[in-house]
C-alpha cells in the first residue's frame, strides 16, 4: 500500500509536478475538504482539489517566480473544452493510486514530485467554480469551458494528460511556423497560425503613409487573441516584440517610434 501513495502531508498551496513524456506538468492543491455530510463521508473522508497548469517545461524551473500560475490546462482533444481543475478523494489523507482502476501501473513509471507551497492565486484563467463539494455539477462558462471540479482519480488524470498531448503533438507536426519557429513545441497550432497572421497583415498593410496606424492595429489585435486564448507569456511576448520592431522598420518606420507605439499599445 505504501507505495501506492503519491503525496501525503498535503497543504493547501503545494505545488506538486510530473514529468510526462519529457515535460514537466505542474499543478497546484487549492482547497482541502474533510466534512462531506453522508452519504459521502464514509469514502470521500478527505477531498483534495488540484488545478493542472497549461504552461509546461522542457526543464525544471529553478523556482516559484519561473512559474505560470494562473492559466489553467484546458482540454482541447481527448475531452471537449475541460479545464483541468480536478478533485481527488480518498479514506486516507493521501493521494494514491488506485489498484481497481485504469493504469494502475502508472504508480510505477510516473512520479508526483513536491516542489513549493505557494499563495493560491485569486482568480484563475478561466475563472473556475469553487464547489467544493459532492456530488459534482458540470457547469460551463460563456466560452463553453467546463470550468468545474472533475472528480478524478491520479492515473486518470495522469493519462487525459497523455492522451492529450499526444494529440497535441500530432497536430503541431502539421504546423511549419513562418516567424515563431520555437513556439511550436510550446503553443498551439492555431495560436501560432492566428499570431502570424496578425503579423503577415501588417506586412500587407505596410504603407508608409500609415504605417502607424497599422502596427497599432496589429498589436491591438494581439491584445485581443491573448485576452481570448492566453497563450503570451514572457517568451511569446519578447519574440512578437522583436518581429513588429522588425517588420515595421523594415517597412520604414523609425525603431523609436515602432517601440513607442507597441509599448503603449500592448497588453501583454
Amino acid at each position: 500500500m505504501q507505495n501506492d501513495i503519491a503525496a501525503s502531508n498535503i497543504k493547501k498551496g503545494d505545488l506538486f509536478y510530473v514529468e510526462l513524456n519529457e515535460r514537466f506538468f505542474f499543478m497546484q492543491v487549492i482547497h482541502i475538504t474533510t466534512d462531506l455530510p453522508a452519504p459521502y463521508d464514509k469514502a470521500h473522508q478527505f477531498g483534495y482539489f488540484m488545478v493542472v497548469f497549461d504552461k509546461t517545461y522542457k526543464r525544471l524551473p529553478s523556482g516559484i517566480e519561473a512559474l505560470e500560475l494562473t492559466k489553467v490546462y484546458v482540454t482541447r482533444h481527448l475531452w471537449k473544452k475541460t479545464a483541468l481543475f480536478v478533485s481527488m478523494w480518498n479514506t486516507e489523507p493521501n493521494i494514491s493510486f488506485t489498484d481497481t482502476l485504469m493504469h494502475y501501473d502508472y504508480k510505477d513509471k510516473y512520479q508526483l514530485q513536491f516542489f513549493a507551497n505557494a499563495k493560491v492565486p485569486e482568480q484563475f484563467d478561466p475563472q473556475l467554480i469553487y464547489d467544493f463539494v459532492l456530488p459534482a455539477v458540470s457547469t460551463e462558462n460563456e466560452a463553453g469551458i467546463s470550468v468545474s471540479h472533475q472528480p478524478l482519480s491520479l492515473q486518470v488524470l495522469l493519462w487525459a494528460l497523455l492522451e492529450e498531448e499526444k494529440k497535441r503533438n500530432a497536430k503541431r507536426k502539421n504546423v511549419e511556423p513562418l516567424y515563431f519557429k520555437s513556439w511550436k513545441d510550446e503553443v498551439e497550432p492555431d495560436h501560432i497560425l492566428k499570431a502570424e497572421k496578425v503579423i503577415t497583415a501588417l506586412q500587407l498593410n505596410a504603407d508608409l503613409k500609415s504605417l502607424d496606424k497599422a502596427l497599432k492595429k496589429a498589436v491591438v489585435a494581439l491584445n485581443k487573441l491573448d485576452e481570448k486564448l492566453g497563450f503570451i507569456g514572457t517568451i511569446e511576448a519578447e519574440d512578437l516584440y522583436e518581429c513588429l520592431v522588425d517588420t515595421a522598420v523594415k517597412a520604414g518606420l523609425k525603431e523609436e517610434t515602432a517601440l513607442e507605439i507597441i509599448e503603449n499599445t500592448r497588453d501583454w
